[in-house]
């Protein structure tokens, strides 16, 4: 039995792929509650805040593996980089509390 070959092309792009997620994510979450402290919330809104990405994460991660099973693993990944991308900017561009949610 031969042992399959390490292949670069295949796994660099899912690597920076998630390097970039994670590195996006870790430099905003530790300032979410700043963010929202700006905007007036109290307690239960940076809450909220804090609790969105991982309860949207939940819910979104066992509908994108089906929707990589059934359409691709690539375009569900472009799709979803390019829909963190968007969520960044608007993020960036909120002014208002339930922007930033």
């Amino acid at each position: 039995m031969s042992t399959p070959k390490f292949d670069h092309n295949t796994i660099f792009p899912i690597f920076a792929l998630t390097f970039v997620d994670i590195l996006g994510l870790t430099l905003i979450l530790p300032l979410l509650h700043l963010y929202a402290l700006n905007f007036g919330a109290g307690p239960l809104e940076i809450g909220i805040v804090a609790a969105a990405f991982p309860l949207a994460q939940v819910l979104g991660v066992p509908v994108m593996g089906a929707l990589s099973d059934r359409y691709g693993r690539r375009p569900i990944l472009l799709i979803s980089q390019i829909s963190t991308c968007i969520g960044f900017i608007i993020l960036a561009l909120s002014h208002s509390l339930w922007m930033v949610i």
